[in-house]
């Protein structure tokens, strides 16, 4: 019986680790606010303490509009919705197209983060 049991936990955390939720308590969480029409659904992450640099793709999806990192307003806030310093936005471009933004933040600190991109209403 406690065999089966201990089978039983090793089955359930396999699964839940598969499915790609976050339940290792360690690191940063990462959270992604994104614009819902422009950009492919990104998971939520954990990222090592240790991070120095933070870099990401996050790709448009297949649209007839021009999308450019001008485009967009970046806002990185912590978890205490203060914000995070010196992120950036830049293009992807792939044969001559726009096809996403990188984002980079040089000192992501200690505390767990929210990525937040918008269309620029100006």
């Amino acid at each position: 019986m406690r065999r089966n049991l201990v089978l039983l936990t090793a089955v359930v955390l396999a699964a839940v680790l598969l499915s790609g939720c976050v339940i290792w308590p360690f690191g940063i969480a990462v959270k992604y606010d994104l614009e819902k029409d422009v950009f492919v659904t990104q998971k939520n992450e954990r990222i090592s303490k240790d991070t120095l640099n933070f870099e990401r793709k996050l790709k448009f999806k297949e649209t007839d509009e021009e999308y450019n990192a001008a485009s967009f307003e970046l806002k990185v806030t912590d978890k205490d919705n203060k914000a995070v310093e010196k992120q950036e936005l830049e293009d992807i471009v792939e044969d001559g197209k726009k096809t996403g933004v990188k984002v980079t933040i040089p000192a992501v600190g200690k505390k767990d983060i929210t990525i937040s991109i918008k269309l620029d209403k100006k």
